[in-house]
């Protein structure tokens, strides 16, 4: 079966999955992305092709004030579907990329994230402006096309079933995964033993809600600020307003930090693995890939007290409210003095259950294999 995958190709999280699925199935590949993504690094292009996948020109951003971009765009992809006779197309974020789909008369599988449906979507159906109500309806009229949806988290697939009645018997449950042998590769790093490393894997996104962490470590007790050394990540499509904020606010801390622009997969697991602390405190989130690292390296974690109705953040971290900077200055103080060692254990325990790469990508590759016998 011939596979068109339409989704943020120069995203780690995408590629993770795009080259699993090349690497172990036996379906061929095509994918592409927006113009207004972050271009490919060559090394991504190298991976891509090394794995057998056809990267195809990127489409035209959608829009509909320059309407004439999505037809050019939904031209694009008819002709990838009849030139390279395509047999089922994968939406992976579907916001915006599901509404490529639009005219398109083959099977659809769509997998959502977390801020695309938890965030855009319920933004659509919440401010009922003339433009979101066209959006939300061309979501709508695509997500109805689908035969399977999956989901990164059970918060994503209560709120579909909950606004998209018919999308009940569509969802599987599909974690991100993460390659936990590629993990347990990673040598640590040696650290300063006078620092008390702290890591916010998150970007430079208001989402990620980093203005709070910066909060609440400037309120821990001198002792602690004194050794504390936190590195932040700035990621890709950050927004330049909230970078901007958040750099004038680090500029006034009495604490030691630094700024990354971006760590590439073994960067990320060897900072994970000097660190002696892992903060993210989003608003709203999936099942993200990086706390699931976290646990699969044994180090503390403090989490938002998001419903996540998943086995891997039960007693797995310490949760708190992200809108309490109180609350997280307490429990930064508890996980650098006293982290539980069981929290530890049964973190990495639960992450090797249920948060590995090979079950959860198996699951989308069960997915294809019924379509391609119908």
């Amino acid at each position: 079966m011939n596979i068109l995958i339409i989704g943020n190709i120069s995203s780690i999280h995408d590629e993770k999955w795009i080259t699993f699925l090349g690497k172990n199935s036996k379906h061929s590949f095509y994918i592409t992305q927006e113009d207004q993504n972050i271009p490919l690094s060559s090394n991504q292009v190298l991976h891509y092709q090394s794995c057998g996948i056809e990267i195809l020109p990127n489409l035209p951003s959608f829009s509909l004030i320059q309407f004439w971009q999505s037809i050019k765009g939904w031209m694009q992809v008819y002709r990838y579907v009849k030139k390279y006779k395509i047999d089922c197309v994968h939406v992976i974020f579907p916001t915006p990329h599901i509404f490529w789909v639009n005219f398109l008369k083959i099977p659809l599988i769509v997998s959502t994230r977390g801020s695309d449906v938890l965030v855009v979507v319920k933004n659509l159906i919440q401010q009922s402006s003339f433009k979101n109500k066209i959006l939300l309806f061309l979501f709508d009229k695509n997500l109805k096309k689908s035969n399977y949806i999956t989901c990164t988290s059970e918060l994503q697939k209560k709120f579909l079933e909950e606004n998209f009645i018919y999308t009940r018997n569509k969802i599987s449950l599909v974690r991100t995964g993460i390659d936990v042998d590629f993990v347990d590769s990673i040598v640590a790093p040696s650290k300063n033993e006078n620092e008390i490393r702290i890591f916010s894997p998150r970007f430079f996104v208001p989402i990620y809600n980093l203005e709070t962490i910066i909060e609440a470590i400037e309120k821990l007790p001198t002792a602690f600020q004194s050794k504390v050394h936190v590195q932040f990540v700035e990621g890709k499509n950050v927004d330049l307003n909230y970078k901007n904020k958040i750099l004038q606010q680090l500029s006034r801390v009495q604490f030691k930090y630094s700024v990354a622009k971006y760590f590439d997969k073994t960067e990320l697991i060897m900072e994970y693995k000097q660190s002696d602390l892992v903060v993210m405190v989003p608003h709203s989130d999936g099942t993200p890939n990086s706390a699931l690292e976290t646990m699969l390296c044994k180090k503390p974690l403090i989490m938002s007290d998001l419903n996540y109705q998943s086995p891997l953040f039960n007693e797995t971290c310490l949760l708190v409210n992200p809108t309490s900077v109180y609350e997280l200055t307490k429990a930064i103080e508890l996980a650098i003095v006293d982290y539980p060692k069981n929290l530890l254990d049964r973190g990495r325990e639960m992450t090797v259950l249920y948060g590995n790469q090979k079950v959860e990508m198996q699951k989308i590759i069960d997915l294809y294999n019924t379509l391609s016998t119908k």
